[in-house]
């Protein structure tokens, strides 16, 4: 079972490859780090016509990429345009309603359980129209997924994780469950093509599925999966920014098509691809950029530290008070002593050319992390190349709701000889 039909995979794989090297000094360089000169990637007239719209609700209409009636350069509006194109991704179609009961959902919080909700019933019809034995679930914490699939369908599926609290966690929510099958088996073992424990778990009447593996994960579960000759498998990728470079480029069409390789800042940028925001949290995210820019200058000015620095996640409250106390603080967390005063630090952050500048540089960003999904196709695409170029049919599809859950896309990829 693979439905609907799917994109043709080399060709928007080739035009993504040729849109991505098009704006290459844009997705592989982060904005600050250009400083002072952080705009030189950027088209001027893109840079001022985003500066030139104050009303907030429009910048989240851009931000989410609604941009027609908002953007009237024809070339920005292109660039949108044609970004939109290539992120086109068929949806899944869900064959039926997930049956609820009582403890079905038991525990689950609303994320996970739309992306059961969502997913269940295609893994079942799957699992149906595969003749697939038993699924062995990637990275299944407590085992809610696989519990979940266990009581609506009785789909054998064996859990498994390196943690062994999480597990003990889920044979104890178990208890609470109705099953339909045997128990939900649990393995603690890592996921790797190397450890032999779990390669024995795998074979041709079998398929594994991973809903978000983490960074290098999701490349071991698809390898090891065509190693061992699986029926099939379903992948969600993850955390991007945490994949090895022989981690990208996995197909060979890739390997023979001038393939790109992404730094540290591309597969960061890919890992942030959908995440959605209110207008709270897009004045949020505006006001964090004026703070962490300004101090980001100060270092550069007064430290000549030119490369980014580790300052931790801020609580919301420091925002609400004074650029000086916001400096103060990171002083203090990175063993600084500031060279400026209170007074000199809160001069400095209402200079008009600093607040031109890093207006300006919001704009910048704006335009770079709409490549975002972009750069996070380019990388699942590959995977579904590889999967070809295995003896699988492969596709790229879109399971749920991104503004619940944006990591929405699987790879799947069923063995055909």
């Amino acid at each position: 079972m693979l439905y609907p039909r799917s994109m043709n995979l080399k060709e928007r794989f080739l035009q993504i490859t040729e849109f991505l090297k098009l704006y290459q000094n844009i997705w592989e360089n982060e904005i600050m780090l250009q400083y002072p000169n952080p705009l030189k990637a950027y088209p001027m007239e893109w840079i001022e016509e985003l500066m030139e719209i104050q009303q907030s609700d429009i910048l989240l209409d851009i931000e989410r990429k609604n941009v027609e009636g908002h953007l009237k350069g024809e070339s920005l509006l292109q660039f949108f345009r044609d970004v939109l194109a290539l992120c086109e991704v068929p949806s899944a179609l869900t064959p039926d309603i997930v049956p609820t009961t009582k403890s079905t959902f038991l525990y689950v919080i609303p994320k996970k359980e739309h992306e059961i909700r969502s997913l269940a019933p295609y893994v079942a019809k799957f699992v149906e129209d595969n003749s697939i034995e038993r699924l062995i679930d990637i990275g299944g914490g407590i085992g809610l997924l696989a519990q979940t699939i266990n009581s609506l369908y009785g789909t054998p599926i064996t859990s498994v994780d390196m943690d062994a609290k999480l597990q003990q966690t889920g044979k104890e929510r178990i208890k609470k469950l109705t099953l339909k099958a045997a128990p939900i088996e649990y393995e603690c073992l890592k996921v790797d093509p190397t450890e032999l424990k779990f390669k024995k778990l795998l074979n041709s009447k079998r398929a594994t599925i991973g809903l978000h593996t983490c960074g290098g994960l999701a490349v071991s579960q698809i390898k090891t999966s065509v190693e061992e000759n699986c029926k099939g498998l379903i992948n969600f990728g993850c955390c991007y920014q945490k994949i090895l470079p022989h981690e990208q480029n996995l197909s060979q069409f890739a390997k023979d098509n001038d393939p790109i390789e992404f730094n540290l800042f591309a597969l960061t940028l890919s890992a942030r691809a959908h995440k959605k925001f209110s207008l709270q949290d897009l004045e949020l995210k505006q006001k964090v950029k004026y703070y962490r820019y300004t101090f980001h200058f100060i270092m550069c000015d007064y430290y000549d530290q030119w490369n980014t620095l580790n300052l931790g996640n801020s609580h919301k409250s420091l925002y609400e008070k004074s650029f000086a106390d916001y400096a103060l603080d990171h002083f203090k967390r990175i063993g600084v002593e500031s060279k400026l005063s209170s007074d000199e630090l809160n001069f400095y952050f209402e200079r008009p050319e600093n607040k031109k500048l890093i207006h300006q540089m919001l704009c910048a960003a704006l335009v770079r992390d709409t490549l975002s999904r972009v750069l996070e196709l380019y990388l699942l695409i590959d995977r579904c190349l590889y999967l070809e170029e295995q003896g699988y049919q492969a596709q790229l599809l879109s399971f749920f709701d991104e503004t619940i859950s944006p990591r929405d896309l699987g790879v799947i990829g069923v063995r055909t000889i």
